[in-house]
């Protein structure tokens, strides 16, 4: 999940795909209010990533505002490597679409393999929603 602070509160940039805070419902926009218990507010992005993370498969709670409203939820900490490069395909065609989501050092071999690769290195044809 990326954070940002505006003024005092910890705002929700975007939760990483197939994470456990985009599995839970977390989105952009959403401001996060606390974590297991523990008020972020005023807390720098660092103070609450150290708080949001935590040894593999341990529970975490998350207070969220979300127009207006707090919800809380319950998630468990898993690793998670994103890709760099993912796809799908065009809504209504059959035109893929490749996206990089960040810039690493592997960024570029990774854009290039996937770009290169055929329907059939990818099992079939390309279908929609599936990761590269």
């Amino acid at each position: 999940m990326r954070v940002e602070n505006d003024n005092d509160r910890v705002v929700v940039l975007d939760a990483a795909d197939y994470s456990a805070a985009q599995e839970a419902g977390i989105i952009s926009g959403d401001v996060l209010a606390a974590i297991s218990g523990e008020s972020v507010r005023g807390k720098n992005i660092v103070e609450v990533a150290d708080k949001l993370q935590g040894p593999e498969g341990g529970p975490t709670k998350l207070a969220v505002l979300r127009d207006g409203e707090e919800d809380e939820f319950s998630l468990e900490r898993v690793k998670l490597t994103v890709p760099s490069v993912s796809w799908n395909l065009v809504s209504g065609t059959d035109v893929p679409h490749l996206r990089l989501a960040s810039f690493s050092e592997d960024s570029s071999a990774e854009f290039e393999n996937e770009a290169s690769r055929s329907p059939q290195q990818r099992g079939g044809a390309f279908r929609a929603g599936s990761p590269g």
